[in-house]
C-alpha cells in the first residue's frame, strides 16, 4: 500500500470514530420517564353497563363472616373383604395305594 494512502486510512478511521460516538451520543440511556410508563384505563362503552363493586371489607367485616359449614363426619371404615377359601382337602383316594418302595 502506498505511503500516501495511510494518513487518508487514518482520517477515515477518526471520522468513523467520530460517528459512532455521534450515535452513541444519541441513544437515550436514561431510565425512562414515569409518563411512559402510565397506564390508561380502556375507554368506557356506552353500550356495557356500569360494573357495580362491592366495597372493600372492613378488618371488623371480616372477622364477623359466617364459618364454612362443618364438614360431613367420615363413614366408618369398610370391613376387609372376606378372606379368600382355604384350598379343599385333597378328595379321598380310592382304590388300591401305590406300592410301597421296596426295601433297600
Amino acid at each position: 500500500m502506498p505511503p500516501d494512502e495511510l494518513p487518508l486510512l487514518a482520517d477515515e478511521a477518526e471520522d468513523a470514530e467520530d460517528a459512532d460516538d455521534a450515535l452513541l451520543d444519541d441513544v437515550d440511556t436514561l431510565p425512562l420517564d414515569d409518563d411512559v410508563l402510565e397506564i390508561w384505563a380502556p375507554p368506557v362503552l356506552l353500550d356495557d353497563p356500569p360494573v357495580e363493586v362491592d366495597p372493600p371489607l372492613d378488618v371488623d367485616e371480616i372477622t364477623m363472616l359466617p364459618l364454612d359449614p362443618p364438614l360431613p363426619p367420615k363413614p366408618p371404615p369398610k370391613p376387609p373383604p372376606n378372606p379368600p377359601p382355604k384350598n379343599p382337602p385333597p378328595p379321598p383316594i380310592t382304590g388300591a395305594l401305590p406300592a410301597p418302595p421296596p426295601p433297600i
